[in-house]
């Protein structure tokens, strides 16, 4: 099966209701590993973000060992910390899903509605210390993220002065002692 594309066997559209709960309502992302949906819960009538993983041996590894990381970061306060709130997880048929806070746009989505034009000192600095703090509490349960990139980093909302920020995507992290040195697990670009 290409990369690209969802499995056929489980197609996931507007409308579609994921675990008899969760009503998608917009796409907001696509990548290697699947694609990720603004749903509103039909229980809670909240709005969240669920990551979708592609039906495939390799990508379903991937999401099981991301829940593994996840589930030690439940310990910290996502916000202190400046981490996703992650909710849990659950299978739509073959799909492993992964249910996040709602968060506004990504850092890079940001930076391209201000035309990529700089940011002033003043935001610049606030975004810099919530992501040290992020890093740091990563550190202290020795996990690498391994894919920091602008577009893991989520603005909680664009209106609010100084900007927070929160960093998102485990999907590549792991734990300090299992890294190889030498191994290259970043986006070429970013590398």
């Amino acid at each position: 099966m290409p990369f690209s594309r969802m499995s056929v066997n489980v197609p996931i559209y507007e409308g579609t209701l994921l675990a008899s709960r969760y009503e998608v309502q917009a796409f907001l992302g696509e990548g290697t590993f699947g694609k990720v949906v603004k749903c509103a819960d039909t229980v809670t009538n909240t709005k969240v973000a669920i990551k979708i993983t592609k039906d495939d041996p390799f990508f379903t590894e991937q999401a099981l060992e991301e829940i593994k990381i996840l589930k030690q970061l439940q310990n910290l306060n996502p916000d202190k910390c400046h981490l996703v709130s992650w909710i849990g997880s659950f299978l739509h048929e073959t799909l492993i899903c992964l249910q996040f806070e709602l968060l506004d746009l990504s850092l890079h989505d940001y930076m391209q509605q201000r035309c990529f034009q700089s940011l002033p000192m003043g935001e610049i600095r606030p975004v810099l210390h919530q992501l040290t703090t992020a890093l740091l509490h990563l550190e202290a349960l020795e996990i690498m993220h391994a894919d920091l990139k602008p577009e893991n980093v989520m603005v909680v909302d664009r209106r609010q002065r100084p900007l927070q920020v929160k960093l998102i995507d485990f999907g590549l992290a792991h734990h300090v002692y299992t890294a190889v040195p030498g191994s290259c697990v970043q986006s070429l670009w970013y590398r």
